[in-house]
């Protein structure tokens, strides 16, 4: 079977074989780029080259297109799980990056702080995510397990941490918010909401 033939020379199924003629590779490529927009249809690839459809089904029998057509989809799917893969990858990345630059200035932030300045609000509101934070470092220390070979993406920040942050950020002065309406996040605590100004247009 030239299938079998074309696995020993290390030729892919769905390229052009040898003693395949480019007539028979045309119809080939014509049921094979079929998909995945809709159903392969002998008649259809007939009526596209403007010709029959006992033509196309010979040719088709001849180079085995449904068992060609399941290597190319297989192919796809590879192809495409791997752009995932990557994505994945790149947005970790991405998402590592920024992290560094925020726990920078983050730091910048905090030696700028006049604890003395501080709302009891506020002072509730650092204390508990500082403690979550250490709480997290910890767990995820003894817990860590090495994972090979896999792609898993980072799980986004929360609103309400990232909210914490940027009050932080604004009230050192190392974040300045650029805007001509004034900014106001939503906090929770202890059940009860409190509407606090993080910024105003500089």
């Amino acid at each position: 079977m030239w299938m079998v033939e074309a696995k020993e020379q290390g030729i892919d199924v769905w390229a052009q074989q040898p003693g395949e003629t480019q007539w028979e590779y045309t119809i080939w490529l014509t049921y094979r780029d079929s998909y995945p927009g809709k159903k392969p249809s002998y008649q259809d690839v007939a009526d596209q080259l403007q010709t029959t459809n006992s033509v196309v089904r010979g040719v088709a029998s001849k180079w085995s297109f449904p068992a060609r057509m399941q290597a190319w989809i297989a192919e796809c799917d590879r192809i495409t799980l791997q752009q995932r893969q990557q994505e994945i990858v790149d947005m970790n990345k991405a998402n590592i990056e920024m992290a560094a630059k925020l726990r920078k200035k983050l730091s910048v932030a905090i030696d700028n702080i006049d604890e003395l300045n501080l709302k009891p609000n506020e002072i509730v509101n650092l204390s508990k995510m500082t403690t979550e934070m250490e709480r997290k470092a910890r767990i995820d220390n003894l817990e860590q397990i090495p994972v090979e070979h896999k792609a898993v993406a980072a799980p986004p920040a929360s609103k309400e941490d990232l909210s914490e942050v940027v009050d932080i950020l604004l009230k050192a002065g190392a974040l300045q918010v650029k805007h001509t309406t004034e900014v106001k996040v939503d906090k929770f605590i202890e059940g009860e909401a409190i509407e606090c100004p993080t910024g105003k247009t500089q």
